[in-house]
């Protein structure tokens, strides 16, 4: 599952470069491109607004996350610690913290995970310090907080429209083309595709043997990705059974799944409604295509997107599935697809 992950991710930069430069460049004339753009970026807004509603309107109707504890402060509650077992003065509510909370003494600053909880005490793992350094704390004290830590992928995120909105804006063009190549950075690379591609559009004659070039890499790509597709019906086996095996098998991961119930059925709810209702609506009603026969045309990339979470990994099987079996334009999907 890792290898077959590994080689999509790796020609994730190329394809999309290459697919992007000849998408752009198979128009010919660089003002084609504004009506494509234009409808392209439209339908994106369009849709990702109907999404943001959906998303809106359920989590008010459900409210998936109401009753469920973040933590709670006790500043008056006196603890002692023997070995990794903390015990403390009543105060606490006898709630099932698991490991996925984390014990703070206030009046010491250490925090750490817990990992067991019993009436009046709580076992916990190592100790660290505000900069997450290894600690020893003190044999008693006074005052604990149990939370919920904020996890690393969040910490750092944009947390207003103008922050997000900056951020976007400055990723648009990289400081470092390989370095945005390296990390798998799509947008920037994108935004330099583009340029290449319609400034090579206005050359003429001087342009034709790069553009020529360029055609067969992208040629080249695309049959390395018809070669790791013939790997994937293993490495999606591998992918699922490993994520599941991870979890503790079907026996824990079906606890964990209960116990998210209702934020699991909202988020399926509005994926539902998405996908199986307004997208195939929009298929049908605009497109004239059915969207049960596109649908199982994607299914491989379905089921790629589903295993991996990852876009970007899923971009390869996408184009194949769009240009292959739903017989998409390739200039089109060339440049929707990345974008």
């Amino acid at each position: 599952g890792d290898l077959f992950l590994n080689a999509l991710l790796m020609i994730v930069a190329p394809l999309v470069m290459l697919s992007m430069i000849t998408g752009v460049t198979g128009m010919g004339d660089i003002r084609k491109l504004g009506s494509l753009g234009r409808h392209t970026i439209l339908y994106y807004l369009f849709t990702t607004g109907l999404a943001v509603l959906w998303g809106i309107l359920l989590v008010n109707v459900v409210r998936p996350g109401a009753g469920i504890s973040h933590g709670e402060s006790v500043p008056g509650a006196e603890y002692s610690l023997t070995g990794p077992r903390v015990t403390f003065s009543d105060g606490l509510q006898r709630m099932s913290y698991d490991n996925r909370y984390v014990v703070t003494l206030t009046d010491q600053g250490l925090t750490a995970p817990i990992e067991e909880v019993g009436s009046g005490w709580i076992q916990v793992g190592p100790w660290t310090d505000t900069e997450g350094n290894p600690a020893e704390p003190e044999a008693s004290g006074k005052g604990i907080e149990i939370g919920l830590p904020i996890a690393d992928k969040i910490k750092g995120k944009p947390k207003t429209v103008r922050e997000t909105m900056e951020q976007v804006l400055r990723g648009l063009l990289p400081r470092n083309l390989f370095a945005a190549m390296a990390d798998n950075q799509v947008l920037p690379l994108i935004v330099f595709s583009l340029l290449l591609g319609g400034v090579l559009t206005t050359l003429g004659d001087l342009g034709r043997p790069a553009i020529a070039l360029f055609d067969s890499l992208n040629a080249a790509i695309m049959g390395i990705v018809h070669l790791v597709m013939r790997a994937a019906p293993v490495g999606i086996f591998g992918l699922v059974a490993g994520r599941i095996a991870q979890a503790g098998g079907f026996e824990g991961f079906v606890p964990e799944l209960m116990a998210l119930a209702r934020y699991f059925g909202t988020v399926v709810a509005g994926l539902g409604l998405h996908g199986i209702v307004v997208l195939p609506a929009i298929l049908w009603a605009v497109g004239r295509r059915n969207p049960f026969r596109y649908a199982a045309n994607m299914a491989t990339a379905l089921l790629n997107a589903f295993c991996t979470a990852s876009s970007s990994a899923t971009i390869p099987l996408t184009l194949q599935g769009v240009e292959e079996r739903n017989e998409v334009s390739p200039r089109v999907a060339g440049f929707v697809v990345p974008l």
